[in-house]
């Protein structure tokens, strides 16, 4: 059987096409290690420490308030502040009642 430049180029690009797929999922990409505090943080936290570590605000405020609760773990109001500044640094904005109001 003769080949001729029409019946190769079908297998050509079958070819070239299983190549590039195969380079886009070949999952070379190293998995992301937990953070120290991942692996100390009970498990029903860990989507919210996540969006914490990622720079959520809102997360981040929730993780202070977890800690100085003692709610992962034993209370840490060290830690607490450190998330209660990190929210702060990102811009929120934590109200505190006027003496009116009291």
């Amino acid at each position: 059987m003769k080949f001729t430049m029409n019946h190769c180029l079908p297998l050509v690009l079958i070819a070239i096409l299983g190549f590039s797929f195969s380079a886009c999922t070949g999952g070379t990409e190293t998995p992301k290690q937990p953070s120290e505090q991942q692996k100390t943080t009970p498990s029903k936290y860990i989507p919210l420490l996540i969006k914490a570590e990622k720079g959520n605000t809102q997360a981040q405020f929730d993780m202070a308030i977890l800690f100085m609760q003692g709610k992962i773990g034993t209370k840490d109001l060290k830690e607490a502040f450190q998330w209660f500044k990190k929210a702060a640094d990102n811009g929120d904005i934590i109200p505190i009642p006027s003496l009116n109001s009291v």
